[in-house]
């Protein structure tokens, strides 16, 4: 029996590995481990299987693993970036993702020696001669397609996002980051060096290109500064620049132009917790015009993409939290329908390359591209990667996309040091200290998806939680008064986990998307929405799952055992409701994670001087400054004299594509 895979020819009875270069002879257990592999397609393979199947029950290192898998992936071709056979699901193991062909002879019609077996191999499979094979009744061929290549467009060390390719596919923007946000790069090849194009010193995103490549347009936000630039080309050379449109400071806008380029779509809020609406901009006389749309809400309609054979726009709307759909908005009747809905959240799309096709990450954390036929319902799995995908582009060739693949590494820290004993290569975020500091709730990435996990100090155990939804993402966490229960906001409602009997999960809805749920006491739980452009306060009674408004004009409440804390709609703090605490604080969102906190008989918030700073606050006490944090994205957590915090260990970004780079 051989296997085709790709350009390779394997034998696992000689353990030859073939291709039209030569010859390599693996090793006995490399050899088994193809062999697994290649009976175990596209599908999530554990460390202990491994140990079971290939090592026979015997028990071996980690580090001895990883060596067999290198020498497999160096004997296949796989490269530090592009993992085109065996992906690393982490946490969990790993997933041969490249199909093969298999062609098994009876043991009568097997030749003596490997040249012989390769040679007939190799006349079924180049010839097509399928006849003799399929009228033997010893002997079965089964062939499957292998999925598309991909590949790095850009070698660099630098994280780059963002991708754009001209409509005649000879240029390419993409978006850099630096130390103050991100720069706009463009390049008439991947062979040619990057340059620079476009406003410095702040943040770029969305660049889109016209209609016959004679311009782009792009987002550039500094500090409360928010704009559309405008860059003209000629003889495919950048040339004048413009701001064409002065946006919300809070907007993060998607853009994409008409089908002639006199135009501009684009999403747009009127602050950050506002829904995304579209608009369309003259770009000859300025007006800016609200465009037929779906009823924005809660996150709203958030993302857009042309049609370059229709110039219908692609719209991805989110109607219920954690849900997302897709419409098709045809601009020249001012008219949309209904494409598809997906169960899970969907943050980005494009018009596909066949008819009805729409690509997509999977939900999240997505590692591969995904392609639904909208007409049809189905979907299929485009490619695979070791990293997470987001905002797919086309190119223009009729069959390949780009897509930005990253991977982030956060670690959690524990009184000023990392927390070994809960942190993976990957995600690990949103500590929560239980209210007596004796265990520790935290998210992580670890086994591919996001999962609540729980540490207890006391008796070292480390355990997840399964709440039973997948896709989700998981923003903010906290513990009961007396640390039987937790509370998760994510983006399909709250999620209520209670410990004693045992690890009953309940799943509370809400129109619109919850931010900050804390407990109020056992049985209750609070949390914000953003409705009619004010914030507003929802309760929960756990025993009879009602719901009701609370807190007439309130923007946020916190419980705590002496006091509690408010925040007005501009986020400034009260004690009591009544009393202004008079701190300097940072807002008290931080995109979806609330950097508020009320413990025992203390208070805590981000400094808005320092935001690598906390400031505590007792009454009757002078203001203190906890120093020994620095909590990216405001992720910290204080209890019992004990302080946890999330620090970004790693970051990588790179501009892949489908198919081979020319």
């Amino acid at each position: 029996m051989l296997w085709q895979l790709d350009k390779f020819r394997f034998d696992p009875a000689t353990n030859v590995l073939l291709e039209d270069k030569g010859e390599t002879l693996l090793e006995p257990k490399t050899s088994a481990l193809l062999k697994f592999f290649l009976e175990n397609p596209s599908r999530n393979i554990t460390r202990d299987e491994l140990l079971e199947m290939v090592w026979d029950g015997n028990i071996v290192s980690d580090g001895a693993i990883n060596r067999v898998v290198v020498q497999l992936r160096r004997a296949l071709g796989d490269d530090e970036k592009i993992k085109r056979f065996i992906v690393t699901v982490p946490k969990v193991g790993y997933r041969f993702v490249m199909k093969a062909q298999k062609a098994e002879l009876s043991i009568s019609q097997k030749p003596r020696n490997i040249g012989m077996r390769v040679a007939v191999i190799l006349i079924v499979i180049s010839t097509g001669v399928f006849s003799y094979l399929l009228m033997n009744s010893n002997t079965t061929l089964l062939v499957a397609q292998s999925e598309p290549a991909i590949s790095p467009l850009l070698r660099l060390s630098e994280e780059q996002f963002d991708p754009a390719m001209a409509g005649d596919a000879s240029q390419l923007v993409y978006a850099q980051k630096t130390d103050t946000g991100a720069n706009l790069f463009w390049t008439k090849s991947a062979k040619s060096t990057p340059v620079i194009i476009g406003a410095k010193g702040g943040n770029v995103s969305s660049p889109t290109w016209a209609p016959g490549s004679r311009a782009l347009a792009y987002q550039y936000i500094q500090g409360s500064v928010c704009a559309f630039h405008y860059i003209e080309f000629s003889d495919e050379q950048p040339t004048a620049q413009q701001t064409v449109y002065i946006c919300p400071a809070n907007s993060r806008s998607i853009l994409a132009f008409n089908s002639d380029g006199s135009k501009l779509y684009f999403t747009e809020q009127a602050d950050e917790y506002e829904p995304s609406q579209v608009f369309s901009l003259d770009l000859k006389s300025g007006t800016k015009s609200r465009i037929s749309q779906p009823l924005a809400e809660g996150r709203g309609n958030h993302y857009i993409d042309i049609n370059p054979r229709t110039g219908a726009l692609l719209l991805l709307s989110d109607q219920t939290p954690g849900q997302t759909t897709a419409f098709a908005i045809e601009p020249k009747d001012n008219s949309f329908q209904r494409l598809h809905n997906w169960s899970f959240r969907v943050d980005s799309a494009v018009w596909g390359h066949p008819a009805n096709s729409i690509i997509h990450p999977d939900q999240h954390p997505s590692y591969q591209l995904i392609e639904t036929d909208y007409s049809t319902g189905k979907s299929r799995v485009l490619v695979s990667d070791s990293r997470r995908i987001k905002t797919p582009k086309r190119i223009a060739n009729d069959q390949d996309y780009l897509f930005t693949s990253y991977l982030y590494n956060r670690d959690i820290w524990v009184d000023g040091q990392p927390e070994l004993s809960v942190n993976s290569s990957v995600m690990d975020y949103l500590p929560t200290l239980s209210r007596n500091g004796s265990k520790m709730a935290f998210i992580s990435k670890r086994t591919g998806k996001s999962e609540l996990w729980l540490k207890d100090f006391q008796s070292s155990e480390l355990k997840t939680i399964d709440i039973k939804r997948t896709g989700l993402v998981i923003v903010g966490l906290d513990w009961s008064f007396d640390d039987r229960s937790i509370v998760a906001t994510t983006s399909a409602g709250l999620f209520v986990v209670n410990f004693t009997t045992p690890n009953t999960v309940k799943h509370f809805t809400s129109k619109l998307p919850a931010y900050a749920a804390r407990w109020t006491k056992n049985n209750t739980i609070i949390y914000s929405v953003r409705e009619n452009s004010r914030w507003i306060l929802y309760e929960i009674d756990l025993q009879t799952g009602n719901t009701q408004q609370v807190h007439e004009n309130w923007a946020l409440f916190l419980a705590g055992d002496q006091f509690s804390v408010s925040a007005n709609q501009s986020g400034v703090p009260f004690m009591n409701a009544s009393e202004p605490l008079g701190l300097d604080c940072a807002p008290p969102l931080f995109g979806p994670h609330l950097a508020f906190l009320v413990r025992g008989n203390a208070f805590y918030c981000v400094s808005n001087q320092n935001r690598h700073n906390v400031l505590q606050y007792s009454p009757g006490k002078p203001v203190e400054t906890i120093q020994n944090m620095v909590p990216e994205v405001k992720q910290f957590s204080i209890s019992a004299d004990h302080t946890a915090h999330t620090v970004l260990v790693s970051s990588e970004s790179d501009i892949m594509r489908t198919g081979k780079s020319p």
